[in-house]
């Protein structure tokens, strides 16, 4: 009876622990609220409200960085710089500017020349073996009208001439000096290329001399005459030196035509303020001479 009640006691004991461990744990109680603390008794007027804190700074906004520049196209057959490394001379150079356009009119031309005479006169004789009379030309030219393919230019020439032989077993020269002006029409098919026609008015003065070795005295007549030139001819530049500052272009002239002159006398007798001249020495009559003949002359020119 004894064994009975202790088996009991013990099997009950064990269920009471099973049973216990199988219910979950109660959660703790939540902490208790602090008490609120008394109202202060005392007649204390209560603090001001803080003033409010001032708003935070704006953020300032920043540009989003820009790209990075695409990489250059290189040349073909040419590789390309590493990055960071100082850019890579390509051979290449910036295109060249045009060139300066061309005027179809030349302004002003500096010309220089020879020009041809052929004297077919008795007058000449004691001065040249031949008819051939060449002269060195001097002359200038400005245009003074212009419109479409035509112009206007005022044209001044100075022609010098030396002549030497012997007459009469005595050394003579003929000097001679043309002062011609007048107008140049033209017509210019391109700028490289223009034709003009040209009568002019000159002055001409001839100055004959003749030494005289018998007396030691030199004898002259000296002459002022009338002349007047008809000309034809073209010119083409064959050199272009215009640059940034201007225009300078090179033309070759070939003109012909025909030169007449009035008549000058060839008395030729001693200066007047020679007083070593012998008071015996007669004036000698070589006739007359007129430049008059066929004349062609060549020339270069500067335009600008």
């Amino acid at each position: 009876m004894m064994r009975t009640l202790t088996f009991g006691l013990a099997l009950a004991i064990s269920l009471f622990a099973v049973g216990a461990e199988a219910q979950p744990a109660a959660p703790d109680a939540p902490p208790a609220k602090p008490a609120a603390p008394a109202p202060a008794t005392t007649t204390e007027e209560p603090e001001a409200a803080p003033e409010p804190a001032a708003p935070p700074p704006p953020v300032e906004q920043t540009a989003p960085p820009a790209p990075a520049p695409a990489p250059a196209l290189m040349p073909f057959g040419v590789n390309a710089p590493p990055q960071g490394a100082p850019p890579m001379d390509t051979g290449t150079t910036e295109p060249a500017k045009p060139p300066r356009p061309k005027s179809l009119y030349p302004r002003w031309q500096a010309l220089i020349g020879v020009r041809t005479g052929f004297i077919n006169d008795k007058g000449l004789d004691p001065f040249s073996e031949d008819d051939v009379v060449p002269h060195l030309s001097l002359g200038g030219a400005r245009t003074v009208y212009t419109k479409d393919e035509l112009s206007l230019a005022a044209v001044a020439f100075w022609d010098f001439g030396m002549q030497r032989s012997t007459a009469r077993g005595e050394r003579t020269e003929l000097e001679m000096h043309h002062f011609s002006l007048g107008p140049e029409a033209r017509f210019h098919m391109m700028p490289e290329l223009y034709f003009y026609a040209r009568p002019s008015a000159s002055a001409l003065r001839t100055i004959a001399r003749m030494d005289e070795t018998s007396t030691g005295t030199k004898l002259y007549a000296r002459n002022w005459d009338f002349a007047v030139d008809a000309v034809a001819g073209g010119a083409f530049e064959f050199l272009n030196l215009s640059g940034e500052r201007g225009e300078l272009r090179m033309f070759v002239h070939a003109e012909g035509g025909y030169g007449w002159s009035t008549a000058s006398d060839l008395r030729l007798s001693p200066d007047e303020e020679d007083e070593s001249a012998p008071q015996r020495v007669a004036a000698l009559d070589l006739g007359t001479l007129a430049l008059r003949g066929p004349m062609f002359r060549v020339m270069v020119s500067a335009a600008f």
